[in-house]
Parts: C-alpha cells; sequence; structure tokens
C-alpha cells in the first residue's frame, strides 16, 4: 500500500525535473540559434556592409550624430534584408531576443573585420 502513495511522489519528481531539464536548455538552445543565425547573417554580409559599419564608426567617434544615425539605419536594413531573405527568418522574428543577440554578433563581427584591417597597415 506504501508503494502507491511513493508512485505519484516518484512522477511528480520526474515530471518536475523533466521540465527542469528543459528549461535550462532553452537559453542554451536560443544562443546556439543567435550564433548560427549570426553566422548566416556574416557569411551573406558584403564589403558595403563593412564599408557602412565603418562608416558609422568614424561618424560616431567625430560625435556627427545625424550622419552616425543614417549609417546604423543603412546596417540595420542591410542585417534585416540578410536575415529574411537569407537565413530564413520572418518579418515577425525581427522583434525577438534572437535577432537582437544575432545582431550584435554581426555588428561585432563587423567591427573586428574593421579593426583588424586597420591594425594591418602597422
Amino acid at each position: 500500500m506504501g508503494e502507491h502513495f511513493q508512485e505519484p511522489r516518484m512522477i511528480r519528481s520526474l515530471a518536475a525535473a523533466s521540465l527542469a531539464i528543459v528549461f535550462t536548455a532553452i537559453p542554451a538552445q536560443a544562443e546556439t540559434d543567435s550564433q548560427t543565425l549570426a553566422a548566416c547573417m556574416i557569411e551573406h554580409s558584403t564589403e558595403t556592409d563593412v564599408a557602412t559599419m565603418k562608416e558609422l564608426m568614424l561618424y560616431a567617434l567625430q560625435d556627427q550624430e545625424e550622419e552616425a544615425t543614417s549609417s546604423l539605419l543603412k546596417i540595420a536594413f542591410s542585417a534585416t534584408s540578410i536575415a529574411t531573405s537569407d537565413c530564413g527568418m520572418s518579418l515577425s522574428d525581427l522583434d525577438s531576443p534572437l535577432f537582437e543577440d544575432a545582431m550584435q554578433i554581426y555588428s561585432e563581427h563587423l567591427g573586428t573585420v574593421i579593426m583588424a584591417r586597420a591594425l594591418s597597415f602597422l
């Protein structure tokens, strides 16, 4: 008789453990997905994207806010276009943390390319 009372408790414990595993795995999956999306965006980026990021950096360093904003909008439009046309994102997905994380990785990559090129002149 005591065994029947323990089975529901054991099932609840297993269910709770399963849910804990699922919910702790979600951030890792989201991170992987944002890295995958960023890799796709990087793969489809162009020299124009690098040049636009360079403009943004230069304008920002010179405190030219209007020009920097314009360059930022160009980069955002290009990244959005790449994500939706080449990387399988839908327009509704663009308002997600996944896209925001991928955009940060993508932007950092463009900045790294620019800095590597600048340092190669030294």
